[in-house]
């Protein structure tokens, strides 16, 4: 079942009322809704101070900049390992908005992504896909399946998934009939909404968050730290700096200023957002708020603090009180995160690994000029038939695609722990049915060659100490050995035997079976 069959629509078609609204947003310059926090640098003499002279992080020159930029006060430079994913997730489409689900899966959005893998399909013959799409990776045995399209979400305008909050609960942002704001005209004029999903059972009911949170304006990157509280991002008039819509062509790129609110339901009702003031919003774009479990950290992507040629960067900011959310110290650059291009859309798995989308130049000129939008916010392929409506959360341009990366501090060592790849007793051949498992590991390994590792192998805890290590040394040289025959250069990686698994009570034939198995680690 759709969301179309599920929801009432409550669209307003005016396009008259847009024009007007537009117009008088224009006219809207900085509007500062709370006071300046104290200077905190005093508060954090031990702190890397940041760059704030006019030589771009990124080794470009700021000499585009059209007003006052908002400086880095701090640098975290934590070193971190960043793992490209494999072409389970990334494809030569664009991927974005990775959302972790507490069951090992990895939901996120694709551009037009099809024909790929075993499944294609037709957006001139199908309203279930086109433009942005919410995709499904399972867990798989150490590495992510084949990504699936959630054809119940998926229509021909933009979907993109921005939270799971659990099982039974997911916040999206799309450009359904219900949204607000004219439903009548191309890309360029409408604008996406958020929405709830709830799921009971095989029943899926969607939520129209109302007015205040939706308006007119397009609203991003919802992220609920609780039931009763939402952030977003959103372009409408009335933040820092003058409006600029999402999507529109200025300084350069697509993301326009958006501004990070906060908006808490009181009686069953939303209030009046907040604007989370200019400490952390600018006049250019914020996005993908992630707020802490214990609430006192906000990350964030911004191209309005660093000194960047206006490129998306992860940032992060820290408050004492949880109740306040004007008064923040920050903000901090996460310098390990930081790439030529636009980085954004942070979100943390259980284990505590960080998910980031990334662009990344396509190596081509693309005779498409307009495929990603950068002609404005209309987005198309160009195939006969097709057109996509509504507006894409992402910023994309021709020149350049996006994918999702995975990082890890570098005290992790582990990469992948791949309990597919079975080994029966006193065997160091892998059993045919890992197959598949062994090709999205090489697959991993050649999506990021600019790091060494060690495969491990182990044995079950049956035998003598020697016979095991002797057995897992096997074990691990014959995938290394496996690996370099797909084309992993072989000074890439090492092999590594660890002898049994031990430690545990648990002597079932599954135990054991899962303690012969080889990890994919760093080399530091």
């Amino acid at each position: 079942m759709i969301l179309h069959e599920l929801c009432q629509m409550r669209s307003i078609k005016t396009p008259i009322l847009l024009i007007l609204t537009l117009l008088l947003a224009l006219r809207c310059g900085t509007h500062d809704n709370d006071n300046d926090p104290a200077s905190f640098a005093s508060k954090h003499n031990d702190a890397k101070p940041g760059r704030q002279s006019n030589e771009g992080i990124k080794g470009e020159s700021s000499s585009n900049y059209k007003s006052r930029r908002g400086g880095v006060l701090f640098v975290d430079s934590n070193p971190m390992h960043i793992l490209r994913l494999g072409h389970t997730i990334n494809t030569a489409q664009s991927e974005a908005h990775p959302c972790p689900h507490p069951d090992g899966s990895l939901l996120f959005a694709g551009m037009d992504r099809t024909g790929h893998f075993e499944y294609r399909i037709d957006f001139t013959q199908t309203r279930r896909m086109g433009g942005e799409d919410i995709f499904i990776a399972a867990p798989g045995r150490g590495i992510h399946e084949d990504a699936r399209p959630w054809l119940d979400l998926n229509t021909d305008a933009h979907e993109v998934i921005n939270q799971v909050i659990s099982d039974q609960q997911y916040l999206l942002m799309g450009n359904y009939s219900e949204n607000l704001g004219p439903a009548d005209k191309d890309a360029a004029y409408t604008s996406p909404d958020l929405f709830l999903l709830n799921r009971k059972g095989a029943t899926r009911q969607i939520f129209h968050f109302p007015e205040p949170v939706n308006s007119l304006y397009g609203e991003y990157d919802g992220y609920m730290p609780h039931s009763d509280v939402i952030l977003f991002a959103s372009d409408r008039p009335g933040g820092q700096g003058a409006y600029h819509k999402k999507g529109w062509l200025w300084n350069g790129n697509l993301w326009g200023n958006t501004d990070l609110y906060v908006s808490l339901k009181k009686d069953g009702l939303w209030m009046t957002p907040i604007n989370l003031g200019r400490m952390v919003n600018t006049p250019y774009a914020e996005r993908s708020p992630y707020l802490s479990t214990d609430g006192r950290t906000l990350y964030l992507a911004s191209n309005g603090h660093a000194d960047s040629s206006l490129r998306m960067e992860i940032l992060y900011f820290k408050r004492t009180d949880t109740t306040v959310w004007t008064q923040w110290d920050g903000p901090y650059w996460m310098q390990s995160l930081s790439s030529p291009g636009d980085d954004w859309g942070v979100r943390f798995d259980a284990e505590g690994g960080l998910y980031l989308a990334r662009s990344l130049p396509i190596g081509h000129r693309s005779s498409q000029a307009a495929h990603n939008g950068d002609a404005g916010a209309l987005e198309t392929n160009f195939r006969a038939g097709y057109k996509v409506r509504g507006a894409p959360s992402a910023a994309l341009r021709a020149g350049e695609q996006s994918d999702i990366f995975r990082a890890t501090a570098r005290t992790t060592a582990i990469v992948a722990s791949l309990n597919g790849i079975y080994f029966d007793t006193d065997r160091h051949i892998p059993q045919s049915t890992s197959l598949p498992d062994l090709e999205r590991l090489a697959d991993l390994i050649l999506q990021n060659t600019q790091q060494s590792y060690s495969v491990v192998g182990y044995a079950d805890a049956r035998g003598s100490n020697q016979h095991n290590l002797e057995l897992s040394k096997r074990r691990a040289e014959w995938i290394r050995n496996w690996l370099v025959e797909q084309g992993v250069p072989s000074k890439q990686l090492k092999a590594e035997g660890r002898g049994a698994v031990t430690g545990g009570k648990d002597r079932s034939a599954m135990a054991l079976q899962t303690n012969r198995r080889v990890d994919l680690m760093y080399i530091p």
